[in-house]
């Protein structure tokens, strides 16, 4: 939400949401192994 606001509504550039950006890269591969260790344990 932040990055949406930040581009659209202020016009906030890469140098500024580049903490969100990072957040949101780490997100991905972190909540990916959490999904496939709970989908390891569902299957047994």
């Amino acid at each position: 939400m932040g990055i949406s606001v930040g581009v659209f509504t202020k016009g906030l550039g890469l140098a500024e949401l580049s903490g969100h950006i990072a957040r949101l890269a780490l997100f991905g591969p972190i909540l990916t192994g959490i999904a496939v260790l709970a989908l390891r344990k569902q299957e047994k």
